[in-house]
């Protein structure tokens, strides 16, 4: 005869849940969970990738505003 020798502290007993409504499918937690990432990483690619452009059109703006200053200062220099 065998003998079960665990013991649960005195007070204390798992009891199951039937019929509980808080079940979730982890499949359908799992994919939403990386769908959430995939649109969090996709939104701020483009955050960057506006961010980026402004970027490119204000060096495009400072080196148009570079040349004028310089044919600007030829001319003068030619004048004079």
């Amino acid at each position: 005869m065998q003998t079960n020798t665990t013991q649960q502290p005195a007070g204390t007993s798992f009891v199951a849940v039937e019929g509980g409504g808080e079940t979730r499918d982890g499949e359908k937690l799992l994919v939403t969970a990386y769908a959430v990432i995939w649109v969090i990483l996709m939104v701020w690619i483009a955050s960057l990738w506006r961010k980026q452009a402004r970027l490119h059109e204000r060096i495009d703006g400072l080196e148009t505003a570079i040349d004028r200053a310089s044919q600007k200062g030829a001319d003068a220099s030619a004048k004079g």
